[in-house]
């Protein structure tokens, strides 16, 4: 019984520390017809899920055709 609780409580917390806040890298890269390609790097501090979607926030995309200027966004 007593390794059955150590092993349960070890698994809870692992389960625990993953969902843990880290700092992440968002690349976002730029592309612009006349100036060209852009890379920008900042730090994203949540889970892993968070700063997923606080990274693809950045994706945005002005103009079109020939004009187009297009940022996207993604977690390293």
């Amino acid at each position: 019984m007593k390794k059955l609780i150590f092993v349960l409580a070890t698994g809870a917390l692992f389960i625990g520390m993953s969902s843990c806040t880290k700092d992440y890298d968002c690349t976002c890269v730029t592309t612009d017809p006349i100036v060209g390609s852009t890379t920008n790097v900042s730090t994203v501090k949540g889970t892993k899920k968070t700063s997923e979607t606080l990274c693809d926030a950045g994706d945005i995309t002005i103009g079109s055709g020939d004009a187009e200027v297009k940022t996207e966004c993604s977690i390293n």
